[in-house]
């Protein structure tokens, strides 16, 4: 009699922990991105960092790869994933575009995912901070903003003749606020 009362007590902790993380699947992505280790030895960052704009503007950001002054290998791919959330039927501010990269719009997460990714077969040396990618924005409805942040998991710099990650863990982030204009009397 022990097995049925076991298979229930299964069933009453089993249920409830599935139906919350179906409702909330950024939480498994979180759990993931606190897994990743400080290892590397390049940043990630977005440009600008924070920035005010008005409903109708368009406006871009560059996500930038920063190797220390003294990097001398050859970087043969990068890949970054960056992630927002919104709280509208449809994102306050809206990607339009990513030059060398995807987005999708989670209606259900109600998330926005931006993956960028290049690849060079020659690998190459970059002699300072460089744009792996651009996005551009238009800012669709007034918020308090949306904070962008970075996959810890899924944010990767390779060099060539290694399958070594030498990209920090990222801890960056980008604050992009949007206000109602301000009218003249």
């Amino acid at each position: 009699y022990i097995l049925p009362i076991l298979a229930g007590i299964f069933i009453l902790v089993a249920v409830p922990v599935t139906v919350y993380l179906s409702a909330n699947p950024n939480i498994i992505a979180d759990l993931r991105n606190r897994a990743s280790s400080p290892t590397g030895t390049m940043t990630v960052s977005l440009d600008p960092a924070t920035k005010t704009v008005n409903v109708g503007d368009n406006f871009s950001v560059n996500v930038m790869i920063n190797p220390p002054a003294d990097f001398t290998g050859k970087i043969s791919s990068s890949q970054t994933q960056l992630r927002y959330n919104y709280l509208g039927a449809t994102p306050e501010t809206a990607v339009t575009g990513v030059d060398s990269g995807t987005f999708v719009v989670d209606e259900v997460a109600k998330t926005v995912t931006i993956d960028i990714v290049k690849t060079d077969s020659e690998g190459f040396t970059p002699s300072g901070p460089y744009i792996q990618g651009i996005i551009q924005f238009r800012a669709a409805s007034a918020s308090a903003g949306l904070t962008m942040i970075f996959n810890q998991s899924l944010s990767k710099i390779f060099v060539i003749g290694s399958n070594d990650d030498i990209l920090l863990t990222p801890t960056s982030v980008g604050t992009y606020i949007v206000s109602l204009p301000v009218q003249t009397p």
